[in-house]
């Protein structure tokens, strides 16, 4: 589904981001209230 193909995509733009800036958990716990 498209969908999960998108959630899969974003999770990999979060790790990268985590990564990059070293993003703390809040943003990651956004992007979990939005794929609900």
């Amino acid at each position: 589904m498209v969908d999960h193909e998108l959630e899969v995509k974003t999770d990999q733009k979060l790790m990268k981001a985590k990564e990059t800036t070293g993003e703390t958990e809040s943003q990651q716990q956004q992007w979990e209230t939005l794929k609900k």
